[in-house]
């Protein structure tokens, strides 16, 4: 059960039966470090889906990819994930070719095609505008969150 769904109750279902008042919902991964300060920046940000960055096992990517690029995917059996290098790349001001940047008005935000949910904030309202069930199964070998990405597009992850 996912947010206190019921598969019986159908499609046209809220978390938690609409039952529980909240304001936000945070995923945090139990190997995930973080201080409050990291938390309240993205309260801060007052987005309705929004991320933090975090290191995958590798150490060298994070869980997080710029672009869907479905070829790679089939060449690597996996997308390319951000690297350190990328991050600095995206966010600076002066360090990015014409056309590359993808920087969002706020301070440090950039706008991806998927993020992990090991870190990430989502206000109240996105699921309630979703039908049921909010993470669905997709035929690639992807996973489910990376599903749920593609099913709120105008976020900008």
């Amino acid at each position: 059960m996912c947010l206190g769904a019921d598969v019986a109750r159908g499609e046209n279902q809220k978390p938690f039966d609409s039952k529980i008042d909240y304001t936000h919902l945070m995923w945090i991964d139990s190997d995930i470090l973080f201080s409050p300060a990291q938390f309240q920046a993205l309260l801060d940000h007052d987005k309705d889906i929004i991320s933090g960055i975090y290191a995958m096992q590798d150490g060298k990517s994070f869980a997080t990819v710029k672009d869907w690029d479905e070829e790679y995917f089939k060449q690597n059996g996996s997308f390319r994930f951000l690297t350190v290098e990328d991050i600095t790349r995206l966010a600076s001001p002066d360090g990015v070719s014409s056309g590359e940047k993808q920087k969002l008005p706020d301070s440090n935000l950039i706008e991806v095609a998927y993020t992990g949910f090991g870190f990430m904030l989502i206000k109240k309202g996105v699921f309630e505008s979703m039908t049921y069930p909010w993470f669905k199964p997709i035929e690639k070998k992807i996973g489910e969150i990376i599903d749920y990405t593609g099913r709120y597009p105008d976020v900008n992850w």
